[in-house]
């Protein structure tokens, strides 16, 4: 049964007279509509900020310190409030901060962290602007839906007067955002050794809710301008991209022999002032690290700018200040498709799929729970599990003569103590015909997808109007253990009837040569 937040539809203005609609309307301005099909609904209670008498400090009882395991007896705690003179939090313009990396192979959390956290929008999520006590402080992340608090307190670990067990910022002593940033994700996830196991993607979906993807780098070098249009189309949407040196290949790299990672945040085509005007595409990596330095073409002070056609380097010079700034680097297209193994691509929802922006200004949030015992076999073909099917419908209402409509479905699986994912799948069927006996015929929409084992999977399509079940499964023969999951999707219309699929509905399901296969759900 589908439990759902209902609000009078008069609150949607311009949607009033559709009393399918059981939309909310955010602060932001999108509509939201919210569901919950779980046996025993959960609700998320922000967390309170901690309480200290007035001359206390308060010791997060949560995170203790020090996890002997790792630091070695030498290692003493400091409080930054009583080490540091006026300790604080992005002193500077956080797109600038370069990094000295400490005990921990967190470096693509920081990179992630970064580069995200330019956006306004999303550090305002992130650390809130209004910060209590100088020595408690309170960042928030997303998990399952929902903006996590998390507060750690100041304690800092130093060994022989210097700050080296952690990440710390390379430009100022006062600084310590980027250190307390490390440590509170560590506590989010349960301590700093769970970090380093953690990809771009997780740490993505943990800093914005969105999705990201990873790609491996297999293109020719003769192949490589259609990465850069790639590259700069991505961009253009708003989207993320990050990637790791290859191991094997550091040559023009110098720096520590440690994972290099960075994320791409421009593109730049410039031309060389020969006889025959050559084009050139440079990437514009982000680098926050202190000890790194890129010594191939293109980089800093490097003889390929001195070629450059005076018209480019003069648009160089004026949007960046200099081509030689720290905080980023410049690279052929040609050495970057050598040089870098895998990228990962992430986006805020809506445009996950990276197919230019649209205005999806309508969320659906609807919770499930796949049960390890009272799961039914639904094959259709696939060998997945299913027991919380969710429908809706599409039609042009409000704008007719529309044909079709831009869907984005994104399935999340809740991971409880760093649990191994699941295997799991999301797929969408169109109903096509409803027989004498009230059941339905159905067809899939779209590719097949395959089970895989991520915290997150994506479906984008443009749907025709219509009635739509979406079936997020498991595989058949993975181990069964009550696992909730998160429907969210994104649409540029309004969906209705939007609601749970009955389970004793009978299903025809057309197979790809015309057959039918009757299934119950």
């Amino acid at each position: 049964m589908l439990s759902i937040t209902k609000v009078p539809a008069k609150s949607a203005e311009s949607l009033d007279d559709d009393h399918y609609l059981q939309y909310r309307r955010a602060s932001d301005g999108t509509y939201v509509f919210d569901g919950d099909m779980r046996a025993t609904p959960e609700r998320y209670d922000r967390k309170a900020h901690p309480w200290v008498e007035a001359d206390d400090i308060w010791a997060d009882p949560e995170f203790p310190y020090p996890p002997s395991e790792f630091f070695s007896d030498s290692t003493t705690w400091l409080r930054a409030c009583d080490t540091i003179e006026n300790p604080v939090v992005f002193q500077k313009d956080i797109a600038n901060l370069t990094v000295n990396r400490g005990r921990f192979e967190t470096s693509k959390f920081l990179v992630v962290f970064v580069t995200t956290m330019e956006r306004k929008e999303l550090i305002k999520k992130v650390f809130p602007t209004t910060q209590k006590s100088q020595a408690i402080r309170h960042f928030r992340f997303w998990y399952f839906g929902q903006w996590v608090d998390i507060y750690v307190d100041d304690a800092l670990p130093v060994q022989e007067g210097c700050l080296l067990m952690t990440s710390h910022s390379a430009q100022s002593d006062r600084e310590i955002g980027i250190t307390m940033a490390e440590k509170a994700y560590a506590k989010f996830t349960g301590s700093y050794t769970e970090v380093e196991k953690k990809d771009f993607a997780d740490f993505f979906l943990g800093l914005t809710g969105g999705y990201a993807m990873k790609y491996e780098l297999r293109i020719p070098t003769h192949d490589s301008e259609k990465v850069y249009f790639k590259f700069k189309d991505i961009l253009a949407s708003g989207s993320f991209i990050f990637c790791s040196v290859k191991n094997s290949s550091r040559g023009y790299f110098f720096g520590k022999e440690e994972s290099l990672t960075f994320s791409v945040i421009g593109t730049l085509p410039v031309r060389t002032n020969s006889s025959e005007t050559e084009h050139v595409f440079l990437v514009k990596l982000r680098n926050i690290w202190s000890d790194f330095e890129w010594t191939g073409p293109w980089s800093h002070g490097s003889s390929e700018w001195l070629k450059c056609h005076p018209d480019d380097y003069s648009e160089v010079i004026g949007t960046h200040g200099h081509c030689c700034e720290e905080t980023f680097f410049y690279m052929d297209i040609k050495d970057f498709v050598q040089y870098f193994e895998e990228i990962t691509i992430g986006s805020l929802i809506p445009d996950f799929k990276f197919n230019g922006p649209t205005n999806m200004g309508f969320h659906v949030n609807v919770y499930g729970e796949w049960q390890d015992k009272s799961v039914e076999a639904l094959h259709l073909s696939t060998n997945c599990l299913g027991s919380s099917a969710l429908q809706f419908s599409l039609s042009e209402g409000e704008n007719p003569g529309k044909d079709s409509f831009d869907i984005c479905v994104l399935l999340t699986q809740k991971i409880i103590n760093n649990e191994n994912p699941i295997p799991m799948q999301c797929n969408i069927f169109k109903v096509i015909d409803t027989k004498e006996d009230d059941s339905l015929m159905i067809l899939r929409t779209g590719k097949k997808t395959d089970h895989s084992r991520d915290e997150q999977a994506a479906i984008r399509e443009k749907l025709e109007q219509g009635m739509y079940i979406v079936l997020p499964s498991i595989q058949e023969n993975a181990k069964q253990r009550s696992t909730q999951f998160l429907v969210r999707i994104f649409s540029d219309e309004a969906l209705h009837d939007i609601g749970s699929f009955p389970t004793t509905r009978q299903l025809i399901i057309c197979g790809e040569e015309g057959l039918y296969q009757e299934e119950k759900i």
